[in-house]
């Protein structure tokens, strides 16, 4: 028998399961679930909210508060803005960046740098309320989408502990 007569088992694209895309799954999307995003929820942002920032405000922050969040406000005088006068939430302060302008002459939006801004703050709909932005270390401006410095965040081991421009408490976020 000459070795050329010998019939290759996997020429036949019934018998090579890598030749036929209807019984390889890596070919064929409706068997593997890794190349069809209905059933891959690592590819579906309505099913993992992780991946659409939208859903998750966590997603695009450059700040862990149950990392870096080391220090406590109220024992020490560098964190604290009511014992610091570098940080003193008393004072309203403009927005680093640059202001947009209609064709009036009117303010419409404004820049920040994107390596300041920290953190977007949703309301429970997902809608976007405001953002935060980081003053010292220990310490988040946050702004509403007007330009307007809404609130002062102090970071705590839990979280950040929130004041009003009036410097009391206005609560808290972990």
């Amino acid at each position: 028998m000459k070795i050329s007569a010998l019939r290759n088992p996997y020429s036949n694209s019934l018998v090579n399961p890598f030749k036929n895309s209807m019984i390889n799954p890596a070919k064929n999307s409706v068997i593997n679930p890794l190349k069809n995003s209905i059933l891959n929820p690592a590819k579906n942002s309505m099913i993992n909210p992780h991946k659409n920032s939208q859903i998750n405000p966590f997603k695009n922050s450059t700040i862990n508060p149950h990392k870096n969040c080391t220090l406590n406000p109220f024992k020490n005088s560098t964190v604290n803005p009511f014992r610091n006068s570098t940080v003193n939430p008393f004072k309203v302060t403009n927005i680093p960046g640059m202001y947009i302008f209609d064709l009036e002459g009117n303010v419409t939006s404004f820049t920040v740098p994107a390596d300041e801004i920290v953190s977007l703050v949703y309301d429970l709909e997902g809608n976007p309320k405001y953002f935060t932005v980081k003053a010292t270390d220990d310490v988040l401006l946050e702004y509403d989408f007007d330009g307007v410095w809404t609130q002062l965040w102090v970071s705590t081991e839990q979280g950040f502990n929130m004041f009003n421009l009036d410097g009391a408490w206005s609560g808290f976020s972990t």
